[in-house]
């Protein structure tokens, strides 16, 4: 088996891109239009930090799976390492998200479009880690 990372999908991080490039285009078209009020500036601004804050959220947001860990890397929270052995089951929710328990708590919920989903479900049953659904 060898290592990888889950991510979320590039196609989410390039609408992020376009939600900052739309706030700064709203607010030079507001500076050039005479008319405009500060709600406008406000409208740009919520697009920008949207996107931004978005951005900056999804570039952080990873899984690492080796051969016997996994480890968490979020934005506000701390890293997590898990070992396999620790997880006791996973179960597959109505959206096809997979969340994975130890010790009967959750410790992650992945969702089913991040990058390498289906074989991080294929390790997770190599590993003899059952999946309900």
């Amino acid at each position: 088996m060898d290592n990888y990372e889950l991510e979320l999908p590039n196609a989410l991080k390039k609408m992020l891109k376009a939600n900052i490039a739309t706030g700064i285009g709203l607010f030079v078209f507001f500076s050039i239009f005479k008319g405009a009020t500060i709600g406008h500036f406000s409208l740009a601004l919520i697009f920008f930090l949207f996107g931004l804050l978005g951005f900056i959220w999804a570039n952080s947001w990873r899984v690492y799976v080796t051969e016997e860990t996994i480890k968490t890397r979020f934005i506000f929270k701390r890293s997590h390492l898990f070992l396999f052995n620790q997880i006791d089951r996973g179960e597959i929710g109505l959206q096809k998200e997979l969340r994975l328990f130890s010790n009967g708590k959750k410790i992650m919920t992945i969702d089913p479009k991040v990058v390498n989903y289906s074989k991080f479900i294929k390790t997770l049953k190599i590993k003899n880690i059952p999946i309900e659904k």
